[in-house]
């Protein structure tokens, strides 16, 4: 429903803010697949892990893995944001 997905929009644009705030800057695998997540929350988390000159690896710094499969966004911003990582 519409409800839903602004909700789910909503959510991750939060979660990408926290990330490029700093919070779990430990966490090395995280599982998103299956959660409707749409282009602008994809851009959003791609923004949030994208490395900055003030923070060479992005938010997210011990980041591994990141499965999104099953997502109605297209991934391939999140793509470009880690391979940018391992510059």
């Amino acid at each position: 429903t519409r409800t839903a997905r602004a909700r789910m929009l909503r959510g991750m644009v939060a979660f990408a803010e926290a990330v490029d705030s700093g919070a779990l800057p430990n966490l090395q695998k995280l599982f998103l697949f299956r959660n409707q997540i749409g282009d602008t929350g994809m851009v959003a988390f791609a923004r949030a892990i994208t490395p900055t000159p003030q923070n060479r690896m992005g938010g997210l710094p011990a980041l591994l893995y990141v499965a999104l499969s099953g997502n109605p966004g297209g991934p391939a911003p999140v793509d470009e944001a880690l391979v940018a990582r391992k510059k």
